[in-house]
């Protein structure tokens, strides 16, 4: 984390972003601020848990990313995010391991 904040200082963005440390499930609980833009590169098995607890706070357009989208693990995340009755639209991105971009509608 003190790598991320140096960086985040260096180019001047430290005033934009936030950094909570710790298990998602606890810090992002409590979260009363919107999410802009949400990165899902955590254990796999908890994407999803993560994903529906800040959905209350993911507007219109909000982009929500995952990596290694080729594991198997992240299966569950995937057939969310991927049934269109969920509110979501999604494009994969072939890098490396694939990355979900979800798209909030």
């Amino acid at each position: 984390m003190a790598a991320a904040r140096r960086t985040f200082a260096e180019t001047g963005l430290d005033d934009l972003i936030t950094v909570l440390e710790g298990d998602a499930r606890d810090t992002l609980r409590d979260l009363d601020a919107p999410a802009d833009f949400l990165l899902l590169d955590g254990w796999k098995d908890l994407c999803l848990p993560v994903l529906r607890l800040l959905e209350p706070r993911l507007r219109p357009g909000t982009l929500v990313v995952a990596d290694d989208v080729e594991l198997s693990s992240l299966q569950p995340y995937l057939d969310y995010v991927r049934d269109p009755e969920n509110g979501y639209h999604n494009v994969t991105f072939p890098v490396e391991d694939g990355m979900e971009i979800s798209c909030r509608l």
